[in-house]
């Protein structure tokens, strides 16, 4: 070659004859190469159509090469649309495109080789090259699923699933990816280069999960390969599966507000927004201290999806101050977002005043409510149980067996729904106001020890809280400081001075008594404001007593003036009695039927009376009967009781439990399953004619005892009142005894409730005394004779010192002699409501006298005793013109365990 000049660089360098690579550049004096402009793919399959193909020779070297014409190794495969018969030149760094078509369908068969040839080439140099072109295997491939299954959430719109495309043959580009049959599939193609043995490639499949069915969806993919005249078709299966939401806590927020020296319960929701069950594992609050505690609560907690869970908690404001609180709890569960939840409660503490009336409480033996003055000064009830419309709440309570701390009980309601407990009902109690003035021995759980006045003051607690909550929604002046409470016009005065005591426990020292007879009668005026002079007489039959009053109502035109002229009754018996007799009337019946069918049986029927202790027997299987049998036998000679206030006739199964020696077995397979016992009103009226009669002779005596004038009105009070046979036998007692027809008998229009109206009318005439419409005059007498032991010939006598019917304090008095002696003297007290009662003990009395008094002066003492305004009864002695007062030997009342 001979010298040239390098025109690839074009700097002007020379290169002589004996160099191989320009001394500039460095590149070669001779090389070129044949390459596709694009690559081809062309596949072996039945195509008819030409592919047009652009070969590039280029001249790589530093000067100019001339080359042949293009060669091919057969002419029917590949055609040039240009001529291809000369030679061609390419300058250094130029390159020379040559199209060529060609025929798929006999590329199919053999294999093509293109092949460029230089002219003049130096010696040892290549001076030919070639490039091949064949037909590719037609593409196959795999989708690594043809079925999928979608799993998602309810309200999730897109999913986005992966396919996985596998190479079986050939290599390809995809170019597009169309979907047939599925208008909720979205495809993204993938560009790459596709080829066998390479790494498998993902496809991307957007689903619209609102469109899915719940049915199999199948979809047709039509993938577009290049230069593949015809698509490549793939179905797939498509299920979805709608996976439940993982569990989700959700707090309402919650501001709440408790007055000071509040104990109040609030409930804490706890919200499962998922599908799956949310365990809550535990609840820490912190705040000041028992501001909020959680009462009895057991984790873990389990709330199914969708569901909540309501936990009690008790805020106490006990010693807290009245601002705002910030309580910052922390809730630990297996929700997915929140494993541990963090809020915070706003607890308003308000300021606490006094309630300025007195609040009105009707204790009852079998029921209680209460009173209260609402707007303009008019009486209103008040619901003690939220979750019954009732105004009256059973008065009794169940201490439970595993209180957290302390002491815990239930009042009313929530008591007579967990009475049949097996681990609180022993520690159930009813009629507990009918053991005012004894003693227990009876068991408590974690060693309380408890006496009726304790119970009573849970009681009375309760109602009082209860009371306080609803004036606390009224915005009304809430702490309850003073009381009016009812009592049975028979009461003794160690009955009394156990409920007084009862309301010292409650914190109640003000407090206003009032016996239920003479509450009804001002309750009843209240409710009819009937105008007018006449006589009432206020029947009230309750659970526990029966109190009968007489009083003379004047009506002077601008005031009503209230006069009791006469108190009766009987303390001892009451509608639970009524009950009773019902228990009775059914065992006797159930006795009758199974001396029929075994007339030699020894069996029991155990239960326990309301008048009885529970105390377990050490026998398992009897205690278990017992338990079983008290809640049946009592409820339903109830439900009896209650029919008969409108049946002429009842009926009830008592599925009872029978001791046969050492085996339970129940009552039916005993009396070949007779269960049933029906009582008729009949029946009923021979199981109460006896008490009432006693009770209609005692209204004959106040009725004689008061001018022999009769009642113009007879107002039936209490609940058991409802018994028609209470107004059928007083209709034909004033028939037979006084023959007349003019004695208006009523049943009262709340037989419970006007105790309580009547009781919160009489504690206006003391906070409101110039808002009364009425007067009440000589309401105070004594309602007992009150008297001391005088022993006579050695025995011991009753002596009268204070009358029954007496005013107190102006005519409560009386005198007598009496013998001394120095050192002490005791003075035995008592009491007899009738002439043929019992007389009850009402205190000891003593007296220490100086030794320096001569023995006529304790020959010849005056004992004087007086009942002072607050119903305490005082004793003095006079001796040579001195008073010597006698003071209360404190001597706990007798312990019984039955009345």
């Amino acid at each position: 070659m001979a010298e040239a000049v390098c025109s690839k660089c074009n700097v002007g360098w020379v290169i002589h004859s004996h160099d191989k690579h320009c001394g500039y550049c460095g590149c070669k004096v001779f090389d070129f190469s044949v390459k596709w402009k694009e690559e081809p793919w062309i596949y072996a399959e039945n195509d008819t159509n030409i592919h047009v193909l652009t070969v590039l020779v280029e001249n790589t070297g530093a000067c100019p090469i001339t080359f042949q014409p293009i060669r091919t190794s057969r002419d029917n495969t590949i055609q040039f649309p240009d001529a291809n018969d000369k030679p061609f030149e390419v300058k250094a760094g130029k390159f020379h495109a040559v199209q060529i078509q060609v025929n798929p369908t006999n590329l199919a068969r053999f294999a093509e080789t293109i092949t460029v040839r230089a002219k003049d080439a130096p010696p040892n140099l290549e001076s030919e090259k070639s490039i091949r072109l064949e037909a590719l295997p037609r593409p196959e491939f795999r989708l690594t699923s043809d079925r999928i299954n979608v799993r998602y959430r309810k309200g999730t719109e897109m999913v986005t699933e992966e396919l996985h495309l596998e190479v079986l043959q050939s290599k390809f580009y995809i170019s597009d990816i169309n979907v047939t049959g599925g208008s909720f599939l979205r495809v993204g193609s993938s560009k790459q280069l596709h080829q066998k043995n390479g790494a498998s490639k993902k496809i991307l499949l957007k689903i619209d999960c609102n469109q899915l069915t719940n049915e199999l969806n199948e979809v047709k993919l039509s993938f577009e390969i290049r230069d593949l005249s015809q698509p490549i078709e793939k179905r797939i299966e498509i299920r979805k599966e709608v996976v439940p939401d993982p569990p989700k806590l959700f707090v309402p927020q919650m501001n709440l507000g408790i007055t000071q020296d509040r104990t109040k319960t609030h409930i804490l929701t706890l919200q499962n927004r998922g599908e799956r069950p949310l365990t809550i594992q535990n609840i820490v609050f912190n705040g000041p201290s028992k501001l909020v505690q959680l009462l009895n609560l057991e984790f873990p907690i389990d709330i199914e999806g969708g569901a909540h869970h309501n936990i009690e908690m008790q805020i106490s404001a006990i010693g807290i101050e009245s601002r705002t609180y910030l309580v910052h709890f922390t809730i630990d569960s297996n929700c997915e977002d929140t494993p541990k939840y963090k809020d915070v409660l706003n607890v308003n503490v308000k300021e606490l005043e006094a309630y300025p009336y007195y609040l009105a409480i009707d204790f009852g033996t079998t029921n209680s409510c209460c009173a209260y003055l609402g707007s303009q000064d008019v009486p209103q009830l008040i619901q003690l149980d939220s979750e019954n419309p009732l105004n009256i709440i059973p008065s009794s309570i169940i201490y439970h067996s595993k209180p957290k701390n302390g002491k815990a009980y239930r009042v009313g309601y929530g008591a007579e729904t967990a009475r049949t407990s097996e681990i609180d009902g022993p520690y159930y109690i009813s009629s507990v106001k009918r053991w005012l003035g004894y003693n227990w021995k009876r068991q408590f759980p974690n060693d309380l020890k408890l006496q009726p006045s304790d119970v009573v003051a849970d009681i009375l607690k309760h109602i009082i809280q209860r009371a306080e909550e609803h004036l606390d929604t009224l915005s009304t002046k809430s702490k309850i400081k003073k009381c009016v409470i009812t009592y049975p016009t028979m009461f003794n005065s160690k009955q009394l001075k156990d409920i007084k005591q009862a309301f010292e426990k409650v914190g109640i020292t003000d407090l206003i008594l009032i016996d239920e007879a003479s509450a009804a009668s001002l309750g009843t005026i209240f409710q009819r404001k009937r105008r007018g002079d006449y006589r009432l007489l206020v029947y009230d039959f309750g659970g526990g007593t029966i109190d009968i009053v007489l009083s003379q109502i004047t009506d002077n035109s601008k005031e009503i003036t209230i006069e009791p002229l006469a108190h009766g009754g009987n303390p001892k018996y009451g509608g639970d009695d009524v009950t009773q007799a019902i228990v009775n009337f059914v065992l006797d019946e159930f006795d009758q039927r199974i001396k029929k069918e075994s007339l030699n049986l020894r069996y029991d029927i155990p239960y326990l009376s309301p008048r009885k202790i529970w105390q377990p027997s050490g026998d398992e299987k009897k205690d278990r009967a017992t338990l079983f049998n008290t809640p049946f036998l009592y409820n339903r000679a109830e439900e009896l009781k209650k029919e008969l206030s409108n049946k002429d006739k009842a009926n009830r199964d008592f599925p009872l439990s029978v001791l046969v020696g050492n085996d339970i077995r129940s009552l039916e397979s005993l009396t070949q399953g007779n269960v049933s016992v029906s009582i008729s009103k009949k029946q009923l009226h021979s199981l109460v004619a006896d008490e009432l009669r006693q009770t209609f002779a005692d209204i004959d005596t106040m009725i004689r005892e008061n001018g022999a004038h009769l009642p113009e009105i007879v107002i039936l009070a209490g609940q058991s009142s409802k018994m028609p046979v209470v107004k059928e036998m007083m209709t034909t007692h004033f028939q037979e005894k006084y023959q007349t027809d003019e004695v208006n008998i009523q049943l009262s229009e709340s037989p419970k409730e006007c105790v309580a109206i009547g009781a919160a009318q009489y504690g206006i005439t003391h906070a409101l005394p110039g808002k009364v419409w009425f007067e009440i005059k000589n309401f105070r007498k004594t309602h007992s004779s009150i008297g001391i032991m005088q022993s006579n010939g050695g025995q011991p006598v009753f002596e009268e010192m204070i009358p029954k019917g007496k005013l107190i304090p102006d005519e409560s008095c009386g005198r007598t002699n009496i013998r001394l002696r120095t050192g002490e003297t005791y003075i035995d007290v008592r009491e007899r409501f009738g002439t043929n009662d019992k007389l009850s003990r009402i205190d000891d009395y003593i007296l220490t006298l100086p030794e320096s008094i001569s023995r006529d002066a304790l020959q010849n003492a005056c004992l004087e005793m007086a009942v002072e305004e607050s119903g305490v009864i005082k004793v003095v002695a006079l001796v040579d013109n001195n008073e010597y007062e006698f003071t209360v030997e404190k001597k706990e009342p007798e312990f019984v365990n039955e009345i």
